[in-house]
């Protein structure tokens, strides 16, 4: 028991004292060091930022220690008083910097770190201040102030309960997580956690101090501190040995790739070469992850994924089945089979996060997908991430994977494919030895009778082989007349459904037609009709109206399922007819709003305006219907049509001047005087702002607020040697509505027309508007997207690029032409 004593006198006492604060402010300095060299190679980094910023409060607070310590050593009653609080909240404040150093934030809440840090921050001040002013007290109190043991005291306990706590959620995290076992952390928080256990139960002493100084979880610290040195060190040398590596002469670097290529051929099972191929493109690239999937012939919908991440508490690789309808890249790529490259950047990055959330990998960098493919279909798909804070793939990078791809591939395919059976070697038997006349006459007997055995056997299988194949024909004709039934059966239920589709059109067409006559008879004034009865005709025929409506928005749901050639004919046809008879409603109703066949009554009129209002729903509903039949072809604008953007959304904002009147919204916009014209479709333009605008407003409150922006951006492409800038045209449209939830942002650009697609809160548009607004911007070379917080209202974002060499507005007004 000689050596303990020791170690806590050369921890408590000096020289020992002072040796334990420079080595533990040499550590955190290290740290430090090296995590500010590797933030500024990447300042994308946030693990080498958090890094960073625990070292440098560490060692603010080791320093504070230190000098507090030196100033008051010789005075041993303020000695007792300040230092023992002082180094437990450093203790546990230390305990808080690692956990936030050590374990990132959740995807989905990225600042759920941070404010767990400034809440155990601020509760640790409070802690502080409290205990310390009791602890002076009670020194101050003390007839023998030296014998007062800190140690036994209550906030001690309470000190300790809290370091355990947060060291052994730290540790539990660590473990559990897969990306930061195989790393230092667990161990580190190990070390620490074990030093205060050892120093929460060595109360009272085993070997009597005489010092309130917590020499267990000194020694604890004075090995974990540099553990975190040498892991921040070997963390900041991971990109630079990447490079190193490819840096390589071509005979190394080819040595290199045989070497683990080897190794993933080297397994018999596809599991184990999945496993090896994964750990081969992780060390081949900069990804932090890599996932390798594969398509089941039992679930072709599906996909199977298995990673280089370990398991939670164990070492076999994590894998995943996910269905491929519920990530779009994923099915696209197995659809065309070409690659696709995800940065964490526009509207596809909340596609990643959203990936990232669901396979529970934690906060990543770009995504990299590529497919493996044989001759005639795709197998499965590769997919890489980077490491967090790293948001786009190098080109290198991307260059090697379609070789990597081919290599996986042909991987996976040898080792599903069975071996060939092995070819058994006829071995002849030797000649029998000569035997005499009576032997070979009875041997040539016994041959005889096998031979007539052996005829009769084959007979006996040729008439059951017989037998077989005449009820194989019978199964066949049987399952051809099935086919045949019921393919007849399917036939006569779509002219079933043609016919009930066509008697409701002819209704339809029959009502309305009848709505045009009353309408006629009305103007002309035929039979001596009052103007009473007329107003009631047009009532009861609103009614009817609105019921035709209804209507026709269930043929339309009907007529959508049907095949899309004739549905889309049929669809324009109808369209063009109902536009006469709906061109008779309104011309008569403003016709009886003019008070040309008499005065109206106070109803009467409201009435009218009911009918007009109507009337105009009805035509904005054919409007979008035709829209919806005609957006599936490309909308090619003529190549000398260049559209004034600026002058197009002035005309789409008269638009809603009703909307905007009925609410009292207040409407701001903000557009550049000297935009560039745009080689797009004016009419399809006009119906995207016109959606758009629309849609805000209807999504605003009374008294809201419509904000409108239209700038022209450039950015440097950092992809290109020549770093020349990209042009664009961002047109943004905010409303100031309740704002969207996060999981109903998905379905935002679907068309709300089937019970199984319910309205969304926060949206004003309940139809096909936003739909066809993101359609005709896809089809004219746009792309439309939303941002929405709850309770902040939703931004609706359209970008249109723009040539070098396009021209402005003021350069066509020189030219004379006119968007």
């Amino acid at each position: 028991m000689t050596l303990l004593p020791q170690i806590i006198e050369l921890l408590t006492e000096s020289p020992g004292n002072i040796v334990y604060h420079l080595v533990t402010l040499f550590a955190l300095q290290a740290v430090l060091g090296v995590s500010l060299s590797q933030w500024r190679r990447n300042r994308e980094d946030k693990t080498a930022v958090r890094t960073a910023l625990a070292a440098a409060f560490l060692v603010a607070g080791r320093l504070i220690i230190m000098i507090a310590s030196l100033i008051i050593v010789n005075n041993a009653v303020s000695s007792l008083a300040v230092l023992p609080p002082l180094e437990q909240a450093v203790n546990t404040v230390t305990a808080v910097f690692l956990l936030w150093a050590f374990i990132p934030s959740p995807p989905n809440m990225p600042r759920l770190g941070h404010i767990l840090l400034l809440f155990a921050l601020l509760t640790i001040t409070i802690m502080t201040l409290s205990f310390a002013q009791i602890w002076a007290a009670q020194v101050a109190e003390a007839a023998v102030p030296s014998q007062l043991p800190y140690n036994g005291t209550t906030q001690a306990t309470v000190w300790g309960l809290v370091q355990v706590v947060l060291l052994g959620t730290g540790l539990v995290i660590t473990l559990v997580n897969g990306r930061l076992r195989p790393t230092l952390r667990p161990i580190i928080l190990g070390l620490l956690l074990l030093a205060h256990l050892a120093h929460f139960w060595n109360y009272p002493e085993l070997i009597p101090s005489g010092t309130d100084i917590p020499y267990w979880i000194r020694l604890g610290y004075l090995a974990a501190l540099p553990l975190w040195a040498v892991m921040a060190y070997r963390e900041s040398l991971a990109p630079l040995v990447a490079l190193q590596l490819s840096a390589l002469p071509a005979h190394q670097q080819l040595n290199r790739s045989l070497a683990l290529a080897a190794t993933v051929i080297d397994p018999d099972s596809t599991r184990g070469r999945l496993q090896a191929a994964a750990e081969m493109t992780a060390r081949l690239t900069n990804a932090a992850f890599v996932g390798i999937g594969l398509l089941p012939e039992e679930a072709p919908d599906t996909i199977r994924l298995i990673s280089n991440l370990p398991q939670p508490q164990t070492n076999s690789p994590r894998t995943w089945q996910l269905h491929l309808a519920d990530w779009a890249p994923f099915q696209k790529l197995i659809q065309t089979g070409e690659s696709a490259h995800l940065p964490l950047t526009g509207s596809g990055a909340r596609q990643v996060y959203a990936l990232y959330e669901a396979l529970g990998i934690g906060p990543l960098g770009g995504l990299l997908l590529e497919p493996l493919q044989t001759e005639d279909s795709v197998i499965g798909l590769l997919v890489l991430a980077l490491p967090d804070g790293r948001i786009q793939w190098p080109p290198a990078q991307r260059a090697i994977l379609p070789g990597l791809a081919q290599f996986v591939t042909q991987a996976v395919s040898n080792s599903q494919t069975p071996p060939p059976l092995p070819q058994e070697e006829t071995i002849l038997p030797a000649p029998p030895p000569p035997e005499p006349d009576a032997a070979v006459s009875g041997r040539l007997i016994a041959l005889e009778e096998e031979r007539e055995r052996l005829v009769q056997n084959l007979e006996t299988a040729n008439n059951r082989l017989l037998q077989a194949e005449t009820r194989a024909a019978t199964a066949t004709k049987r399952a051809q007349d099935l086919a045949a039934a019921l393919e007849e059966m399917e036939n006569l239920s779509r002219d079933e459904k043609v016919s009930a589709l066509e008697e409701e059109i002819a209704t339809l067409r029959e009502s309305l037609i009848e709505a045009e006559e009353a309408m006629a008879l009305a103007s002309a004034g035929e039979g001596g009709l009052s103007t009473e009865w007329v107003m009631m005709t047009i009532t009861r025929y609103s009614g009817q109206l609105e019921e035709a409506q209804s209507r026709i928005a269930r043929l339309e749901a009907e007529l959508a399922k049907r095949d899309r050639g004739t549905s889309d004919e049929v669809l324009v046809s109808l369209i063009q007819e109902l536009r006469t008879p709906m061109t008779s409603i309104g011309g008569f109703t403003d016709l009886l709003l003019g008070e040309t066949l008499g005065i109206l009554g106070v109803k009467q009129r409201d009435f009218l305006q009911r009918v007009q209002a109507n009337t105009e729903r009805m035509g904005s509903l054919l409007e979008q219907i035709l829209q919806l039949t005609v957006v599936q072809e490309p909308q090619v604008a003529p190549e000398d049509e260049m559209v004034n953007v600026r002058e197009v959304l002035e005309t789409a904002v008269n638009g809603v001047v009703t909307h905007l009147r009925d609410k009292n919204l207040q409407l701001d916009l903000d557009i550049d005087q000297d935009l560039p014209a745009l080689p797009v479709s004016r009419s399809a333009l006009h119906q995207i702002f016109s959606n758009l605008l629309s849609n805000a407003c209807l999504a605003s409150g009374k008294n809201g607020r419509v904000v409108a922006t239209a700038h022209a951006q450039s950015i440097l492409d950092g992809s290109s040697e020549a770093n020349e800038p990209i042009r664009f045209l961002q047109i943004n449209i905010s409303d100031s509505g309740s704002g969207i939830r996060q999981e109903d942002l998905p379905r935002v650009f679907t068309a709300h027309y089937e019970a199984d697609r319910p309205l969304i809160a926060g949206l004003g548009d309940t139809g096909a508007g936003l739909s066809m607004a993101h359609d005709l911007t896809n089809a004219n070379g746009g792309r439309l997207w939303v941002e929405s917080e709850p309770g902040s209202g939703s931004t609706f974002s359209l970008l249109f690029p723009i040539a070098m060499d396009q021209p402005t507005l003021a350069d066509l007004s020189d030219n004379g032409s006119s968007s």
